[in-house]
Parts: structure tokens; C-alpha cells; sequence
């Protein structure tokens, strides 16, 4: 029986068969109901969320889809063929520690223990999250947790949307999108509000001046942080030894890799009289 499906040869005169005819029909009418279909829920199957690097999972316990893994080096290294090193650019993940802060990856699909699975490491994701809090939106790793990130402002992470109820206490499903965040990195210098001021001690010809803050707040009065004493440490502010000093309401300072504010300088007020002739 001759092929249906055989290629014509040059200047060979043009004879469709019925069954070829047939089922160029039939694949046009498939291509047509794929393309006019509605697209199936993008998370019915981990495979077709979005990723953009393997990693293998090293931490030692399965990661769930959603999981966190710290990014501890390159898969592939140099003592391995040059070719595979230069094309791969897969990593080896671990339980996240204090070194994966700003260096983690998302599972797009759960991992066990040892397995190699897809992960995102830039982009938009979903992610479990710990412990919301006002002021601004982002967290990062939770040290010894692969199931869910945490709040902290000066995270890798920024939360773009969060879900109104709780998985469980304190932690939430929330829409992400991961990537360097050089204005608010840890340790890049940012103005704070300084609001209700509790004056201990205004400082005497024999004593220091002693003033706390009820909250630190950035500019979009988002408190930080509450109760904080900028002349103590481990912030770096410090005022005169003697003296009374009056209470600011504007400070600099940065976040620490915690997420936690650490106030270089405010602009607390000196008080000083005439001298004495």
C-alpha cells in the first residue's frame, strides 16, 4: 500500500492522497481548539510553573513545592570537563543559613532529599511567609527553615500581595518577586522618623542624657521599630557626655542583615547657655 504521507521529489507532479488531505485537516482543527481552549490551572502541575535554575537538594529533607533553599555553590565545579562547568549553571542547596541571607532559591515543584528539581531564583513566585509586619514589604530566609521565608525589611524578597488568612499562626501565602534590592540593601544608609520620645534623663552638668524613642518609623511612617534608644548601643549615635540635650525627630541609620535598624545619627539637640563672664 502506497505511503499517504510520502515527501514529493522536485518536479514531481503534486498528488495529495485523501489521507494525507484528511489529516492535515485534522491536525488544523486540534491546533485551532488548543488555541481557543481555556489554559489550564498553571498550578495543577509544578512543571509548568516558571524556573530558572536545577538545584540539588542538599539540605537532607524533602523540600516542598513552595520550599526555600539556601544556595551554598555551584554544582558543577572547576575540577569537573570545562564544557560541562561553563554550560551548567545549576547549584547545590542546603538548610538556609546566615550566609544564604539575600542568596536563596523557591522549589517550582517539591525536591526530596538529594534529588536535582527546578527552582526560582529572580522573577515572580508564591512563597510561604512568617511573621508580616508593617513597615516595608519584603523577607528573606528564616534560618533552618526550607518551608517558608520571613519578615524582614531589609530582605531579597519583595511581598507584592499577601493573603488575608493565615496557613497557620503567623504565616501566609504571599506573591513575591525575588532579585537584588541595592536601595535598601543591608547597609546602605536611609532616613528614619523619630515619634514619641520618652526623656529619662535630659542630662545634667553630671549626667548623660538618656532619651528613648517609642517608634522609628522610614518616611512612609511605617513603624520599624519601637522603644529604641539611638545613644545605646548597638546603635552608633552618640551624645555629649554632659549636658542636656533635647529630642529629635529625624535620624539616619541602616538595616542590619536581621532586618533590624541601626541608627548612625540623629538630630537630637544640644542645649547651651551663655558662659559665664
Amino acid at each position: 500500500m502506497a505511503d499517504a504521507f510520502r515527501k514529493v521529489r522536485s518536479r514531481e507532479p503534486l498528488r495529495i492522497p485523501a489521507a494525507a488531505y484528511n489529516a492535515f485537516i485534522d491536525a488544523a482543527r486540534a491546533n485551532r481548539e488548543r488555541s481557543t481552549a481555556p489554559s489550564r490551572d498553571p498550578i495543577a502541575g509544578s512543571r509548568s510553573l516558571r524556573w530558572d535554575v536545577l538545584v540539588e537538594n542538599g539540605s537532607g529533607e524533602d523540600v516542598p513545592l513552595f520550599g526555600v533553599l539556601g544556595v551554598q555553590r555551584k554544582l558543577v565545579l572547576l575540577n569537573q570537563p570545562e564544557e560541562r562547568f561553563l554550560r551548567s549553571r545549576d547549584v547545590l542547596g542546603r538548610v538556609p543559613t546566615s550566609a544564604d541571607f539575600g542568596k536563596f532559591v523557591i522549589a517550582a515543584e517539591p525536591i526530596p532529599a538529594g534529588r536535582i528539581g527546578r527552582a526560582s531564583s529572580i522573577g515572580v513566585t508564591i512563597a510561604r511567609v512568617k511573621d508580616i509586619e508593617g513597615g516595608p514589604r519584603f523577607c528573606d530566609i528564616d534560618e533552618g527553615e526550607v518551608n517558608h521565608l520571613v519578615y524582614n525589611p531589609a530582605g531579597n524578597a519583595q511581598i507584592l500581595w499577601q493573603a488575608a488568612q493565615e496557613i497557620e499562626a503567623g504565616l501566609r501565602w504571599c506573591l513575591l518577586r525575588l532579585g537584588p534590592r541595592p536601595p535598601v540593601a543591608p547597609g546602605v544608609m536611609q532616613f528614619f522618623t523619630l515619634a514619641s520620645p520618652n526623656v529619662i534623663n535630659q542630662g545634667s552638668d553630671s549626667s548623660e542624657a538618656v532619651i528613648v524613642y517609642g517608634f522609628v518609623d522610614d518616611l512612609e511612617f511605617n513603624t520599624l521599630a519601637t522603644d529604641l534608644d539611638p545613644g545605646a548601643p548597638p546603635h552608633h549615635w552618640r551624645r555629649p557626655n554632659l549636658g542636656r540635650v533635647d529630642p529629635g525627630d529625624m535620624a539616619m541609620g541602616y538595616f542590619n542583615p536581621e532586618g533590624e535598624v541601626r541608627i548612625a545619627w540623629c538630630n537630637e539637640r544640644p542645649l547651651m547657655g551663655a558662659c559665664d563672664t
